[in-house]
């Protein structure tokens, strides 16, 4: 896990730096991973395992097999899904439980 308010990752071999308030959510698409902020979406070579441990537990929640969310991003929260910049993305059973631990503290 990272304390960092930064992740960094490369995108057409540019070294790219988003600062967590950034960035919206992660998405994994096969062998990529998109990275979505209110400006443009960016893509990079990566898995999710990787990106998890990359980003900083106190705002990124993982809340599918598919998705990590700013959590301080979410506009609303379902029994099922979550809502962030317009997005509604599911929240898988397997994930649940990690969610409302962080919403408790």
């Amino acid at each position: 896990m990272n304390n960092s308010n930064y992740i960094s990752f490369v995108q057409d071999k540019k070294l790219i730096q988003l600062h967590n308030n950034e960035i919206l959510h992660i998405r994994s698409a096969g062998d990529y991973i998109r990275i979505i902020t209110p400006e443009r979406k960016y893509i990079t070579h990566s898995t999710m395992k990787n990106f998890a441990a990359m980003v900083n537990p106190n705002a990124f929640v993982r809340v599918h097999r598919c998705f990590i969310v700013n959590i301080r991003k979410a506009a609303i929260i379902e029994d099922e899904a979550v809502q962030i910049g317009g997005t509604l993305i599911p929240i898988s059973k397997t994930y649940k439980a990690g969610l409302l631990q962080w919403m408790a503290g």
